[in-house]
């Protein structure tokens, strides 16, 4: 695929934040279905033994990634932005 020589780079960059995230949050949860099925199998399979619901716990360390990659792509960057870009206005006056 050929660059695009006229594309805005802020947009460009912030297109690939998302995709980033997107991508990150697919995999999360191709992985973590993944997981909960091999879990439900290996109880299937053994009966005898109570192990727990331990896929909650890579689910809930690797969802809070998730979430701070979430907040940090679509929320708290813009809003930081815009304060640093406020006092860096107010310094300039």
């Amino acid at each position: 695929m050929e660059p695009n020589l006229n594309r805005d780079n802020d947009l460009w960059k912030k297109a690939h934040e998302r995709a980033g995230f997107k991508m990150h949050f697919i995999i999360y949860l191709s992985i973590m279905a993944f997981i909960w099925v091999l879990w439900a199998f290996l109880r299937y399979i053994n009966k005898e033994t109570d192990d727990g619901y331990w896929p909650l716990f890579p689910m809930l360390g690797w969802g809070l990634g998730v979430f701070l990659h979430y907040l940090s792509v679509y929320s708290w960057k813009q809003k930081f932005t815009q304060k640093e870009y406020e006092k860096l206005l107010k310094k300039r006056k």
